[in-house]
């Protein structure tokens, strides 16, 4: 069984599409929402939203060695969210700010500094979901991913991209018009785009 996910890998695969999907989009949910609150903790104003680390795409689990028993590049996956604030802000108090503030939560903190003027602090909660604030001159990214689930990962993939895909094409019920040439486009912490609905598509 993974540690975080309830249920082992025969009974996740065991499970229908649609039930697999579920799981999926409340993962994705609680991921997102968790960065929206760490969001605010840093600064409530609007935050970068990149185009590709914050879709609802889930990768390999297999990529992180989270080293399930059993795990392989077919059976397991995860999400991943990532905002960004660029400008000329006095960044000097994020990181410690930030540390304090998921220390008071009881999470172990762990700091590093880079050559390039740059520090990151990271954190695993005990849920399993792994934070991370890197401060670079001029910048503060936030970043974050889930823990390793069990489930189809490239079946999940195709189903999620296909909704995806179609609302986009149906126009709701997530604007896809407002981002820049590069991708981009500034929102209010907690704000994500919803987990694309299951009937987006005809059932065949």
């Amino acid at each position: 069984m993974s540690e975080h996910s309830g249920v082992t890998a025969q009974q996740a695969m065991a499970m229908t599409l649609k039930e697999q999907y579920q799981r999926a989009g409340g993962q994705y949910r609680e991921l997102n929402e968790r960065l929206g609150e760490l969001q605010k903790e840093i600064n409530a104003g609007e935050w970068l939203d990149g185009s590709v680390e914050s879709e609802v795409i889930p990768g390999q689990g297999y990529v992180l060695g989270s080293g399930l028993a059993g795990e392989t590049k077919e059976n397991s996956y995860y999400f991943n969210a990532s905002r960004w604030r660029v400008g000329d802000e006095d960044l000097s108090s994020t990181l410690p700010e930030a540390s304090r503030a998921w220390e008071a939560r009881g999470w172990e903190v762990n700091e590093e500094s880079f050559r390039n003027d740059s520090s990151r602090i990271t954190t695993t909660t005990p849920e399993g979901f792994r934070f991370e604030v890197m401060v670079s001159p001029g910048e503060v990214k936030l970043s974050g991913h889930t823990p390793v689930h069990w489930g189809d990962q490239f079946a999940l993939l195709t189903a999620i991209a296909e909704r995806r895909d179609a609302e986009n094409a149906a126009g709701a019920p997530w604007d896809t018009t407002d981002r820049d040439d590069q991708g981009y486009a500034y929102r209010l912490p907690g704000v994500f785009r919803p987990f694309p609905a299951w009937d987006a598509i005809a059932a065949e």
